[in-house]
Formats: C-alpha cells, sequence, structure tokens
C-alpha cells in the first residue's frame, strides 16, 4: 500500500484524511506511542486522538508504510491502550521524520470509554 502526502483542499484548510473522519480529533498531550509490526516497534508521540484514530509524529522514516496494520500501544496519564491500527497517511516533518495519520481497527472497550469520557465535545457527529 503507497500512501501519499496529506494535501489542504481549497480553501478550508482541511486535510483529505480529515473529510471521512466520524469523530473529530482532539489534541492531547503526555501521549507516546509503540507501533509494532511484528518484527521491530517504533516509538512516536501521539499529537491527536479520536475514538476512530489518532496521529502519531517523529516517526523515523525508516518506518514501513507497506504494513496493512500495526499493533499499537498508546500510553498517558497513568494509562496504556492497546490496539490494531492501519496507517491513512502520511507527511514529512524535516529531513529525519515523518507523521502518520492512524485509523484504528481494533480497541478496547477501555480506549472507547477514554475518549468518550475525556474527549465528550468532539464525539457529536
Amino acid at each position: 500500500m503507497q500512501l501519499s502526502e496529506t494535501k489542504d483542499i481549497k480553501g478550508n484548510g482541511r486535510q483529505l484524511g480529515q473529510l471521512k473522519r466520524k469523530y473529530q480529533r482532539t489534541e492531547i498531550l503526555g501521549f507516546f506511542a509503540n507501533l509494532s509490526d511484528g518484527k521491530k516497534i517504533f516509538g512516536g508521540v501521539v499529537e491527536n486522538v479520536s475514538t476512530g484514530g489518532f496521529e502519531v509524529t517523529n516517526l523515523p522514516k525508516s518506518f514501513s508504510l507497506d504494513i496493512y496494520s500495526y499493533s499499537a500501544v498508546l500510553s498517558g496519564r497513568g494509562k496504556h491502550y492497546k490496539m490494531l491500527a492501519k496507517p491513512c497517511w502520511r507527511k514529512k516533518k524535516g529531513d529525519r521524520s515523518i507523521t502518520i495519520g492512524f485509523k484504528i481497527l481494533d480497541s478496547s472497550w477501555q480506549w472507547l470509554a477514554f475518549t468518550m469520557k475525556q474527549l465528550p465535545e468532539r464525539h457529536n457527529n
């Protein structure tokens, strides 16, 4: 699977991946992601989350975009949330890192409860 760079849509500043979102993402501080393709583990900083997806920055350029799904553990606020996620879009961040938006394919009920409780104002679609 080849992912393309994100592009702004004329006039509204939203990116292509944002058009199909069921839940708007909310910025979050102090969360980190560990992503595994079954062979390697990559770490990054979680920038925003929703019930159905998340964005991770500071991933190395060696992160493979050819894998359909990744085991992910998002950690923050003393909790760890395990899930299965697939990359949907990417952006280059300088010469050494990339940012990737993920769609959650499967997650625990704890993740659903966390996002619905912590981010309720964003889930009114």
